[in-house]
């Protein structure tokens, strides 16, 4: 494969520099990626209010965030075999791959569209959602669903892209299409007075772009085994069935996280909007922490993959050696930073004195900690690189999904304040961190006497 992406090849080279080099965009492209989502209620707060705030950064973002994590995952098993295929130089399966994907993605994403924009009102009221914020989340939801393939597309797309070790695509992507938004949010909301209709329509024009572009990309690549040609897509059921195998425990994983913080967002739903406010705060600000941690997994996710489908088992232990180098020290660098200048960040969303507070006493209990969940990152990226995905979904339904909702059952039940939910997160994090270290020296070990 002598072309362009050959520098960008994880299964040569010196590890922790092409790690970097892999990293770096994928993280500035998370900052874009934030920036954007934290426009919608950076400028909602600052030009309409708490309530507006509220109603586009509570349920509403919840939502939404779910669904895309959900179908994420479930093509992330394609972006798995993508990357294997990739390393092992097996450009008739890399073909099918890319071009199933692809197909897939774009009929899910117009499905899915279709059904949460007529569920919409029904998933807000089970959800509790504030009476004074329902008229705007509807309104937001529903923009946002409409544009939901465009989201779909883009991840999947960018997914192929950096299985192939194409990781500047989705960065330059990401950094047209967050300036797109962030100037659309400010025309619609600040100068057209739309409201929450302003910043639903930003967000989905941005991400049409960032759909147009990675898919141009891939048909730039028409001509190797990588790219997508439009005049000779396929659809393969049997890569297809391999993919879900990968991704169905991958997708079912994200909807543990979705479920558990919808149930927690109920729960802070019926504490009132001040906290509904604050929740959404502190929620765009440890978005960059998540957007990061993806960035690493992906990283990890990969490099592992290309080289497993090399057959280099020496250079993926130490790939993972080189990550938690790399990124345990982003995770410390974070819990710092947040703690620091909240006072400081906070305002940047709303001018209230309670939302200030309370969204202060969050980010004292949770900023802390973050770097627990490097761990989990790390392990879980380099078991899905080799496609055993079906451990971490078990690690995290145990550790995510029930130790929270026995959390919420318990101590939450007696206690219900938005500080014993906040002190939810950190206990989790450690729990399923060290699930996941478990699992993978024992896995390690058993490769060992294996080989």
């Amino acid at each position: 494969m002598k072309n362009e992406l050959l520098s960008n090849d994880l299964t040569t080279g010196t590890i922790w520099k092409k790690m970097l080099a892999y990293f770096l965009p994928l993280a500035a492209g998370t900052v874009f990626q934030q920036l954007y989502n934290a426009a919608d209620g950076l400028i909602v707060g600052k030009y309409v209010g708490t309530i507006a705030l509220a109603a586009v950064g509570g349920s509403a973002a919840l939502v939404s965030n779910a669904l895309v994590n959900f179908f994420v995952g479930l093509t992330g098993g394609g972006s798995i075999l993508i990357a294997q295929f990739f390393g092992a130089n097996n450009k008739n399966n890399l073909k099918k791959s890319v071009s199933t994907s692809m197909i897939f993605a774009f009929f899910c994403g117009i499905a899915i569209s279709i059904a949460c924009f007529l569920l919409t009102s029904n998933i807000l009221v089970w959800m509790k959602n504030p009476a004074e914020c329902m008229e705007d989340s509807i309104i937001y939801l529903r923009i946002v669903f409409c544009g939901l393939m465009f989201q779909l597309v883009y991840n999947m797309s960018a997914g192929i892209l950096r299985a192939i070790g194409d990781s500047r695509t989705p960065f330059i992507t990401l950094s047209v299409s967050c300036t797109i938004n962030i100037a659309l949010d400010l025309l619609f909301v600040k100068v057209f007075a739309w409201g929450v209709a302003g910043a639903a329509y930003a967000t989905i024009i941005s991400q049409l772009v960032c759909a147009l572009l990675t898919t141009s990309k891939l048909i730039k690549y028409r001509a190797e085994s990588y790219g997508l040609n439009l005049k000779e897509l396929c659809f393969d059921w049997n890569i297809l069935k391999k993919s879900l195998a990968v991704g169905v425990p991958l997708a079912f994983q994200t909807m543990m996280y979705a479920v558990t913080n919808i149930l927690i967002q109920v729960s802070i739903n019926v504490l009132g909007t001040v906290d509904v406010a604050a929740w959404a705060i502190t929620g765009k600000l440890d978005g960059f922490f998540w957007g990061f941690m993806s960035a690493a997994n992906a990283t990890v996710t990969n490099f592992i993959g290309q080289n497993y489908g090399k057959g280099d088992y020496d250079r993926m232990k130490k790939g993972v050696y080189a990550s938690f180098a790399i990124f345990m020290i982003l995770g410390v660098a974070y819990s710092v930073s947040l703690v620091a200048f909240s006072n400081q960040l906070i305002p940047l969303f709303s001018d209230d004195p309670a939302v200030f507070l309370v969204s202060k006493k969050v980010i004292n209990i949770i900023g802390p900690f973050y770097w627990v969940w490097v761990f989990n990152e790390i392990f879980s990226g380099a078991l899905r690189g080799e496609g055993k995905t079906l451990i971490s979904f078990i690690i995290i339904a145990i550790s995510i999904c029930g130790f929270r909702l026995a959390w919420l059952a318990t101590l939450f039940a007696a206690k219900s304040t938005i500080e014993m939910l906040s002190i939810c997160y950190p206990a989790s994090w450690a729990v399923a961190s060290c699930g996941m270290a478990i699992y993978y020296i024992i896995h390690m070990r058993r490769k060992a006497v294996v080989q």
